[in-house]
Formats: structure tokens, C-alpha cells, sequence
């Protein structure tokens, strides 16, 4: 389920979503009251030319943040300059008064950190001020992998506190992602790679490594307490609640081989459930979402995989993993799903009409799919979504206040930057 960065007055409710995954609690940013006619309205327009005027070109993160002390979203985009070289362009919303104009707040600290050599940038609130902070992932000569929080003064403006540390992380990890795993309203970090290696080169026995923050500023390393042993190759984390025991779950998509079910035991340690509770199959997952599609009360899953053309799947490029009860899935394939090459999955209520949608990021280009209820979905991209290129990444947040999700899109072969505002007129 797409659920976007929070802005101050409803942080704390939407870390509760995420954390015990009421069944169709949306976020702060789906709280409007919208009749039948105005979901039956409801599209996206391009405003990009108008509020984010020269966006930088190949960008790799395109993100929706809060930076400042206001609840709508900012922008940033990080480039690449070089092949070890990125930047990052910081923007603010200016708001009604400046007609959601964004501008540029310069970050030369960052930037020159940023053009050392960084694998990753991730955004959150560690602090609890509202206002979301950076961690890079940086490489070092040796190989090794660092992970250094630049805080945020407020304003957007990013800076390094030497108190804040973080132990040296072993070859491979190159994602860093926040979320609250233990229930304390404090936002943890989980790292994870395709290929995490040891000293001498042999693969990790841990390939996600899980670290707790103590509420007081810092981070411990408790993955050997709290994490199993996993194969090499994790492509992307999913986490809600699978089992309905109102803690995280957490859904291991796999690059190659068999993607994997971790439960966690309601104290925060997690078993490897995949032999149990999830069907035998093999594939290259490129991306997951969850959301309830059945609304029976437990949370489904939706993937998108990459296929071979001598495969007797070659046009099932998405199907559903359905949640029978207590996190046990079966796969159910859907005729109303695309039969092209799909990389990306992102699941909203964009029409609020509390039956979920689909944003399908296609090699044709972006499409919609809005849910009809009992597994069907129709296609009605041409009415909601504007005529795009190729889109590689999407990010969501409010970025007008009227309490809907915007897009921040990576688009064509320049990869800039376009922003689209959901409309009910």
C-alpha cells in the first residue's frame, strides 16, 4: 500500500497505520469526504512546467518529504553527475500564497558529500520533529559500507551531528528503509542488499541487517537477536501485518530464487515462514505492494516479475498472492492485470472511493487500474493519468493540502522529474 511521508500533525497516526495495518486506513492524506461523482471524477494533472521549473536530468531519487514546519510536501531529487557522483537539488513548497511553486534551497555540505561517493539516500523523522532527516549509504576503499544521518535544521538545509554514529557495514548493502519494527513510535533502519559479502568474500549469513533506535539518539546492530539467516539476492522489502497480530510482517521480494515470509513473533524477532505460509514459486520479483483487495480484513499482496520469452508465463507479468487468513497465500492470477513488461507496483485508493487502485509502471508507460471490488480492476489510464513517457519511479504526497495523493514521477530516457496533483473537478 502506497502510504505517503507524513507531514507533522498526523505523523504519529500514520506510523500506527503502518504498524498494526488497520485494513484500509489510508494515511493522513485520504480523510476527505468525496461523493460518488467526484471519484468518478478524479485525475491526475501534469503541473510540472508551472511549480518545478528545470528539474536536473538523470535523476535516480525522486522523493515527497516533509522538510519544513508546514504540512505540505517538498521535493528531492538526486541526480547522478558522474559514475560516483551524485547531487542532490532540495526544493520547498511555497504554498496557496505562491501557487505550490516550488524553490531551490542550496545544500553545499551535502552536496560535496554526496560528490565523494554515495550509494543511497533515505528519508526520515528519526528525531520525532516532523521534519525528516537523511541517511546515505556511503562505499569506502576498502570496500566496507558506511551509513552516516545528515540531520535537517528546519528549513531543508542538511548538516552532520559527530555525535551520530554508525558501526561499518559489511560489502553489498546498498538500501537503507526506516520504519517502526518494535512499536515505539521511533523510526528503525533496515539495510539489505543483492549480494551482501564477508571479509573473505563468501556471502553474508545475514543479507538484511536490523537496526533498533533507542529513543535517545542512537542505533543498535540487533539483527543476530532478532533476524534468521537469509539467502543472497533481496530486491525489495514489503512490511505490514500479514498474520493480524497488530505487529510488522515482512515480505522479502528476491531477485532470483524463492521470495520469502518472515512473521514476527508480536515481541519483534521474526521467523522464516516461507516453507508454511507462502506458495512454491520461483521467480525474479522486481516490486511489491500490499493492500486488502478482497476485504475480508487481511492484507494481499501484488507482485511484478520479470519473465523469459521461452517461459510458459511469458505474458504474466503481475499477479496476486492472496492472504486465505493468518498470512497464509495462494497465488491468484488476474485477467484484468497488463500482459507487457511491468517494473513497478504502487496500491492507493487515488478515486477514495475505499476500494483499492493499481499504478502499473509499464514498458508502454504508466497505467491505471481502478478497483471495482471481488478482484476486478479496469483500465482507465486515458481518462486519469496524463500522456507520459516511460516512468521508472513514482514517490506520493499531499503536495496542494487538500488531503489527496500527488505524484513525483522519474520519466523518459533524460530521467527529469514530473509532477502530477490529483484533481476532482
Amino acid at each position: 500500500m502506497t502510504i505517503p511521508n507524513c507531514p507533522n500533525p498526523c505523523l504519529s497516526r500514520v506510523l500506527l497505520c503502518v504498524l498494526l495495518v488497520i485494513s484500509f486506513s489510508w494515511g493522513c492524506a485520504q480523510e476527505r469526504v468525496i461523493s460518488k461523482e467526484q471519484s468518478l471524477r478524479q485525475h491526475y494533472k501534469d503541473i510540472s512546467r508551472w511549480v518545478l521549473p528545470n528539474p536536473p536530468a538523470q535523476i535516480v531519487q525522486a522523493e515527497l518529504v516533509w522538510l519544513n514546519a508546514d504540512s505540505l510536501a517538498d521535493i528531492i531529487l538526486v541526480s547522478r553527475n558522474g559514475k560516483d557522483s551524485l547531487h542532490a537539488d532540495v526544493y520547498l513548497n511555497g504554498g496557496k500564497a505562491e501557487k505550490y511553486k516550488f524553490s531551490l534551497k542550496e545544500n553545499p555540505a551535502l552536496n560535496q558529500r554526496l560528490a565523494e561517493g554515495v550509494l543511497y539516500v533515505s528519508f526520515g523523522d528519526i528525531d520525532r520533529d516532523g521534519r525528516q532527516e537523511l541517511i546515505l549509504l556511503t562505499r569506502e576503499n576498502s570496500g566496507e559500507n558506511n551509513a552516516e544521518i545528515w540531520f535537517n535544521n528546519g528549513q531543508g538545509v542538511f548538516y552532520q551531528k559527530k555525535e551520530y554514529y554508525f558501526p561499518k557495514l559489511p560489502r553489498g548493502f546498498d538500501r537503507a528503509q526506516f520504519v517502526d519494527i518494535d512499536g515505539d513510535f521511533d523510526l528503525d533502519l533496515w539495510f539489505t542488499g543483492e549480494n551482501v559479502l564477508t571479509e573473505d568474500g563468501k556471502p553474508a549469513p545475514y543479507q538484511a541487517r536490523l537496526f533498533l533506535n533507542d529513543s535517545k539518539g542512537g542505533f543498535k546492530d540487533q539483527t543476530e537477536l532478532l533476524l534468521p539467516p537469509l539467502p543472497p539476492g533481496i530486491s525489495f522489502l514489503s512490511i505490514a501485518d500479514y498474520d493480524q497480530d497488530g505487529t510488522p510482517d515482512i515480505f522479502i521480494a528476491y531477485a532470483q530464487g524463492r521470495d520469502r515470509l518472515l512473521i514476527n513473533n508480536g515481541l519483534g524477532r521474526f521467523a522464516d515462514r516461507t516453507e508454511d505460509m507462502l506458495p512454491l514459486l520461483v521467480d525474479h520479483t522486481l516490486h511489491v505492494d500490499w493492500a486488502d483487495f478482497d476485504m475480508d480484513g487481511d492484507n494481499d499482496l501484488l507482485l511484478v516479475v520479470m519473465r523469459d520469452k521461452d517461459t510458459d508465463q511469458k505474458n504474466e507479468y503481475s499477479y496476486f498472492l492472496e492472504n486465505t487468513g493468518q498470512g497464509h497465500f495462494v497465488k491468484k492470477v488476474s485477467e484484468d492485470l497488463p500482459t507487457i513488461p511491468t517494473r513497478r507496483v504502487y496500491l492507493l485508493d487515488s478515486n477514495q472511493n475505499k476500494i483499492p487502485d493499481l499504478i502499473l509502471l509499464t514498458s508502454k508507460g504508466p497505467e491505471i487500474y481502478t478497483g471495482k471490488g471481488n478482484w476486478r480492476f479496469k483500465n482507465e489510464t486515458a481518462r486519469r493519468l496524463p500522456v507520459s513517457e516511460v516512468i521508472r519511479e513514482m514517490s506520493f504526497g499531499d503536495i496542494t493540502g487538500d488531503n489527496s495523493l500527488d505524484i513525483l514521477s522519474i520519466v523518459g530516457k533524460n530521467k527529469t522529474a514530473k509532477l502530477w496533483i490529483s484533481s476532482f473537478k
